[in-house]
């Protein structure tokens, strides 16, 4: 539990530069996505207890291979960088927003279990703003300002979601019974 707020720094915030080095291209993620997938993996193994992570655990696993192979193939080939990269960049946001929503639904799951008010339910109106405001930046990528208003309403409702994460998680542990799962 304790460790999910920080997996989602990871997830949201995809910061991926272009570097050309000796005429080939590359693409280099200052904050790889991976590393948030490893990190909530790590998280969610305390979280087992929970029927909604475990069916899904394995799918967690899946992904996380998927943002390595797709790491190491912006890094490395030229030829996926000019012609992959983009589509596969659209493919993981989509995950990551889907990966966001399981969590919350797992957190609505151990809200129940715990029989204890945590306040999980703000975070789904949170990851709404944030897939609007996500789904505008794309959709609107031929009005550039609109565009560059989109991303900032997108990387402003990622913040909001997170700080929400850490206060859930404080309510947790401020009003759940330790017993109820190891955090």
């Amino acid at each position: 539990m304790s460790v999910i707020p920080l997996s989602a720094i990871f997830l949201m915030f995809q910061f991926d530069i272009r570097v050309i080095s000796g005429g080939q291209i590359m693409f280099l993620s200052l904050i790889p996505r991976f590393l948030g997938y490893i990190i909530l993996l790590k998280g969610l193994r305390k979280l087992e207890p929970l029927e909604y992570i475990r069916r899904r655990y394995t799918v967690f696993v899946a992904l996380t291979v998927f943002e390595v192979i797709r790491f190491l193939a912006g890094l490395l080939s030229p030829i996926f960088a000019l012609r992959y990269q983009p589509a596969a960049a659209t493919v993981s946001v989509i995950i990551m927003l889907w990966t966001i929503w399981t969590i919350i639904k797992a957190l609505r799951e151990l809200e129940m279990l715990a029989d204890v008010d945590i306040d999980a339910g703000k975070l789904r109106t949170r990851w709404y703003v944030l897939l609007a405001s996500g789904a505008a930046s794309f959709l609107v990528i031929l009005l550039p300002l609109v565009s560059r208003l989109a991303s900032l309403a997108s990387i402003v409702a990622a913040i909001v979601l997170i700080v929400e994460l850490f206060r859930v998680r404080r309510n947790f542990k401020e009003r759940a019974e330790p017993s109820v799962i190891r955090t």
